[in-house]
This record gives C-alpha cells, sequence and structure tokens, in this order.
C-alpha cells in the first residue's frame, strides 16, 4: 500500500500513544513477467527423452555447422510468421529450425517479418503419441504449404520411425531412405539416421547424423571421450616404447659389458702372450749365452791341448 491509497486516517495502534506523522511504504511487489500467448499454447516436452532428442540434435547440426558464419540453428525457438505482424498468432516453436544465408547470431525468437520474410529451410519435430497426427498433419501443411521448408523431419520417439519429407514443386513429399536407412540433407550437407541404441543413459532411439562420409557426427560427450582414448592410447605407445627404450638400452649395455670383459679376456691373453714372449726371449739369450760359453770353454780346451801337444 503506498501514500496515494493509504486510508486519509488510522486508528491509533496503541492509546496513549502517538502514531507517527507518516509510514514507509512497504517494499514493492516483485516484478511478474508479462506472458505472450506462445507461452501457453506452444507444446511442452512430455519426457526426459524428448529433452535429450531435442538437445542432442541441436548440438550435432550447431556442431556441423560451427564454422559456417551463414547459417542460424534453432532449438524450440517460436518462429513468429503472421500476415499482420503479429506476436499473439500464427506461430510454431519446432523442436529444430535451420536458416541457411543468415548471421547466426543469438535469437530470442525467429520473427518471419524481421527477418526479411526468411523462413526456416529446415524443421525437425520429435513426435509422441499426442503429437503424432498433429506433426503429419497440421505441421506437415504449415510448414509445407505457409513457410515452403526445402525439408521437413518428423522422428517418433516411440518407435523409432523417421519420416523425412522434401519439397518437390510446391508441397512436402515423403522421401525414402538410402540403403543405410538414411536421409541426406542438402540444408546441413549431411543425413539424417536413426541410433536405435539410444545415447549415453537413454536407452531409447534418438535422431542422429551422419557426415558426407558417412561417419556418425560425434557429440561433445562423444568427443571428449575420444580424445581421453586417444590420449590413453598415445600415453600407451609413448609408455610401450619406453619400455622398448629401456630394454635396447639395457642389451646395450650387456652387450657392452661382455664386449668390455671380451676385451679385458684379450688384453689379458695378450699380457700373457707377451710375457711368453718375454720368458722365450730370455730363454733364448740365456741358451745364446750358454752356447756362447762353451765355444769359449771348447777354444781355450783346444788352445790348451795345442800347447801342451796332446792331440
Amino acid at each position: 500500500m503506498t501514500a496515494q491509497n493509504r486510508p486519509e486516517s488510522l486508528p491509533n495502534p496503541r492509546p496513549g500513544v502517538l502514531a507517527p506523522e507518516s509510514e514507509p511504504d512497504p517494499e514493492p511487489w516483485p516484478q511478474v513477467p508479462v506472458l505472450e500467448p506462445h507461452h501457453f499454447l506452444t507444446e511442452p516436452m512430455e519426457s526426459e527423452h524428448h529433452l535429450i532428442a531435442m538437445l542432442l540434435l541441436y548440438e550435432l547440426v550447431s556442431e556441423l555447422t560451427r564454422d559456417r558464419q551463414d547459417v542460424f540453428v534453432g532449438a524450440d525457438l517460436v518462429v513468429f510468421f503472421s500476415d499482420l505482424q503479429l506476436k499473439n498468432k500464427d506461430f510454431r516453436a519446432p523442436d529444430l529450425v535451420v536458416v541457411t544465408g543468415v548471421e547466426p547470431r543469438e535469437r530470442q525468437g525467429w520473427i518471419v517479418w524481421q527477418e526479411g520474410g526468411r523462413y526456416p529451410e529446415l524443421v525437425v519435430e520429435h513426435m509422441s503419441p499426442s503429437t503424432r497426427k498433429t506433426d503429419l498433419t497440421t505441421k506437415l501443411r504449415i510448414y509445407g504449404n505457409i513457410w515452403h521448408v526445402r525439408e521437413y523431419y518428423a522422428f517418433d520417439l516411440e518407435t523409432g520411425e523417421l519420416h523425412a519429407f522434401g519439397r518437390e514443386d510446391d508441397g512436402l513429399v515423403k522421401r525414402t531412405p538410402d540403403a543405410d536407412g538414411r536421409y541426406s540433407s542438402s540444408v546441413i550437407d549431411a543425413s539424417f539416421g536413426v541410433a536405435a541404441e539410444g545415447y549415453r543413459h537413454l536407452r531409447k532411439p534418438v535422431l542422429r547424423l551422419y557426415d558426407r562420409d558417412g561417419n556418425r557426427v560425434p557429440s561433445g560427450p562423444e568427443r571428449a571421450a575420444a580424445a581421453i582414448e586417444l590420449a590413453d592410447g598415445v600415453a600407451q605407445r609413448a609408455e610401450a616404447a619406453t619400455q622398448r627404450a629401456e630394454a635396447e638400452a639395457q642389451r646395450a649395455e650387456a652387450e657392452a659389458q661382455r664386449a668390455e670383459a671380451e676385451a679385458q679376456r684379450a688384453e689379458a691373453e695378450a699380457q700373457r702372450a707377451e710375457a711368453e714372449a718375454q720368458r722365450a726371449e730370455a730363454e733364448a739369450q740365456r741358451a745364446e749365452a750358454e752356447a756362447q760359453r762353451a765355444a769359449s770353454l771348447e777354444a781355450e780346451l783346444r788352445a790348451l791341448k795345442a800347447k801342451l801337444g796332446i792331440a
């Protein structure tokens, strides 16, 4: 209650005590946001399965197109398409929309008349039993006849069935999958396919993307897990290489030790051979000296005999 709507006189709460001349205004009431009609009329997600499947697909398409500066990707984004440029009529919030030829900036909604009259070119809806009929009839007509999308994919979360529609002439016609059960998209240059095994802890079918080479486009957690696995593999190979190098070093050291031992034995043999040679030489010298002494004694004996006349 403010001073403007407070009664002119208030009873004195305590007899004998004068009431203050004025009271401070109470804290203002919090502002309640004004909700637009689309906040009530767009379809809520009915399960965790729906939420995970939608966010996964949004992440995959965003990752696939992140290097392009002319692609906008939106998830659960309200598209306003009223001919009268009104936000309280003619709007839808598909699970995924893709628009090419535009700036990939953040948008609170896709307002056709503020985007130069451009509509989404690719739309994906995740169907539940309660939305299946609308997704394959009403929305098919809106996306095909008013939005004029190039591609529309309606994925049944319960059965794992994927309905794909492509533009031919003035309308959308149902497409036939390729040999792998996938549908190629010219809008994002990839293919849509169903992963029946689910995703992470969710053991229910989800919609996945495959690049032009047929490889599944990984999610962020899958890329992280692959990077960890790659790093672990590199670390294991490096450890194995280190162990091989250590083994080679040990073998080389053993060979060096054996070679050194052989060299030491050879040196010892050479030293023994040299000692033997020295002993042999000494023996030869002694033999020669003995021979010389013997020859000298024999000469002296002959001289003595000759002197004594002994024949």
